[in-house]
């Protein structure tokens, strides 16, 4: 007798989901339903998108940016992101897609403002 497989526990769709990866994981599976006739031909599934990374951090303006412009600032906050697709192909998780975002406040000092 062949057991049916036990469902992994770390599978893309049970990871914590942000309101950024929902809205991009909604628009992804709204276009995936308006295209749905060329999503059934090459078995495209569901697509899960999850924010796995995101934290505070500084950038040092280097010396001879400074010196050309000695009235900015020395740091530059921002926050860093990071975004996966994923995709499950024969029951495995797939990631298909990475993107690594650095955003700048309206709070951060010229010229990122």
């Amino acid at each position: 007798k062949t057991e049916p497989k036990k469902e992994h526990r770390f599978v893309a769709k049970k990871l914590q989901q942000s309101k950024l990866a929902k809205h991009v994981e909604d628009r992804v599976a709204g276009f995936l339903a308006k295209n749905s006739s060329q999503s059934e031909s090459s078995g495209i599934g569901e697509v899960v998108i999850r924010v796995l990374s995101s934290f505070e951090k500084c950038v040092e303006v280097k010396p001879l940016f400074r010196s050309r412009y000695p009235d900015r600032t020395s740091k530059l906050p921002y926050r860093a992101k990071a975004l996966f697709a994923f995709q499950k192909i024969d029951g495995v998780d797939v990631c298909f897609f990475g993107l690594h975002i650095q955003e700048y406040s309206s709070d951060c000092p010229a010229p990122n403002t």
